[in-house]
């Protein structure tokens, strides 16, 4: 049988990409509806991965929105749905699931849906995840495909939407809030992604500030509003911790379900030494301004 003959089989036409996504994406997203069905949520993921390396298109703000074609329930309600809720499904899968080999293909998956998405979209979709996802462990992953997206976009000599004052007025608050010390440890690879993609723009910036994320205001609300309050709680928690490690010294255990105080210091104390690069960099470049206002 040749399959470059249309009239004698379907074959060709079903086994291609674009037919697969237009006609089978519906389906193949309902199976991640139900988080807790490991089986049907990795074929849908491997499905999507499948379409996502052979389909070249660009998702638009308007194709977000879009209804997707029905879902295999046609009985039920809500069988239809936008690509931004099978988005938001994708990113809850793969937080809640304990397959971390499907974790990193959900993360997989979600980082090639953002290179598909236009600027805007690219946008729109990276502020949902940071700001919407009520999982802290999807919300630090979403910190680390933000960075992956900005230094594609710096390492294009292109204009990028990313590499634009609107990094700082669009993204930057939804990072970048104060901290209690009650959910610090609840958070605590959220921040360290946070405070390592701040350091990062710092320095791939330095040199034109495209993103304005050196303007002296900017520079002042962050200070204010995330790194005092973090720094401080940091501290406190970092003092709670050498208060226990001398209790472990003087022979008493540690309470069950606590972690280690000494873990629980290294851990403070490499977060802290992230926070004083970035406070490095504050200084070279308020050194480098009071130089050039004297010359």
């Amino acid at each position: 049988m040749r399959f470059d003959e249309p009239s004698r089989s379907i074959l060709p036409v079903v086994l291609e990409p674009k037919w697969i996504g237009r006609e089978f994406l519906g389906p193949t997203l309902s199976f991640i509806k139900d988080v807790a069905n490991t089986p049907r949520i990795d074929k849908a993921i491997f499905i999507l991965m499948y379409l996502a390396s052979n389909v070249t298109t660009e998702i638009t703000l308007e194709s977000l929105e879009e209804l997707l074609p029905h879902a295999l329930e046609e009985d039920e309600p809500d069988s239809r749905w936008t690509l931004i809720q099978a988005m938001q499904s994708i990113a809850t899968a793969t937080t809640v699931c304990s397959d971390p080999q499907l974790r990193f293909l959900g993360y997989t998956l979600l980082s090639r849906f953002l290179d598909m998405c236009a600027d805007d979209a690219k946008v729109y979709v990276l502020s949902e995840l940071l700001e919407r996802c009520p999982w802290s462990a999807m919300r630090a992953a979403s910190v680390g495909l933000l960075k992956e997206q900005v230094q594609r976009a710096f390492d294009d000599p292109d204009l990028h939407i990313l590499k634009t004052p609107l990094l700082v007025m669009k993204i930057l608050p939804i990072i970048y809030k104060a901290e209690t010390k009650s959910l610090f440890w609840h958070n605590y690879s959220f921040h360290m992604q946070a405070l390592n993609f701040y350091l990062y723009v710092l320095i791939r910036d330095r040199q034109t500030n495209m993103t304005k994320v050196w303007d002296k205001p900017v520079l002042e609300v962050i200070q204010t509003n995330y790194f005092d309050p973090l720094k401080e709680v940091a501290e406190a928690i970092k003092h709670e911790a050498h208060e226990k490690e001398k209790q472990l010294n003087k022979g008493q255990g540690v309470p069950e379900g606590e972690e280690n105080p000494i873990v629980m210091a290294m851990r403070v104390e490499i977060l802290q030494n992230v926070i004083e690069s970035i406070q490095h960099q504050w200084n070279l470049m308020e050194a480098e301004r009071k130089e050039s206002d004297s010359s």
